[in-house]
């Protein structure tokens, strides 16, 4: 599983991209890289091959696409461009196809 982004205390917006591996059940996640902006509130979807995290904050409202390429185990988010229009706080959904 991958975790992008967030906002902690202070506050504080992070651009850390972190791995929990499930086969192994660790209880520690690895640090990947970072997203190719710093942000919060973004929302994500994947197939098999890759994930990708979109929208957020950094103050502003942003309309960043990133991808992670999970078969290569990619250290830093790939930029794809943007969405139609700046936004922060949706949701992802897929299907098999997109």
């Amino acid at each position: 599983g991958w975790i992008c982004g967030g906002l902690s205390a202070g506050p504080i917006t992070y651009s850390a991209v972190d791995k929990i591996v499930f086969a192994t059940d660790t209880a520690t996640a690895v640090a990947k890289g970072p997203l190719s902006t710093v942000r919060d509130f973004t929302s994500g979807v994947n197939d098999a091959s890759n994930g990708w995290i979109a929208g957020g904050r950094n103050p502003s409202t942003v309309s960043t696409i990133d991808k992670i390429i999970f078969a290569t185990d990619t250290n830093t988010a790939v930029p794809k461009g943007p969405l139609t229009s700046t936004r922060y706080g949706t949701a992802g959904v897929q299907n098999s196809n997109n």
